[in-house]
């Protein structure tokens, strides 16, 4: 479960959200360009886990399935 709140900064009329996930307890990264998980996923891949998301599979199965097809895929869930 998460909560989303908006905020429009009345100086610089831009919007800021703030996302409360009781699953994660760590802040987001400001930007992933150089986090060594990012970009990781090819094109291919990115749409199986969003066609698998959308079907509700869970994380571990969605990571199984990518195993499965490509034998040179490195990503674990620790």
């Amino acid at each position: 479960m998460f909560m989303v709140s908006g905020y429009l900064s009345r100086k610089t009329n831009e919007w800021r959200l703030d996302i409360l996930n009781k699953v994660h307890n760590h802040a987001m990264e400001s930007a992933l360009e150089g986090h060594m998980f990012a970009g990781r996923l090819k094109e291919d891949d990115k749409k199986i886990v969003r066609d698998l998301t959308k079907s509700k599979v869970l994380p571990r199965n969605i990571l199984l399935n990518l195993k499965s097809k490509r034998q040179d895929f490195m990503t674990n869930i620790k």
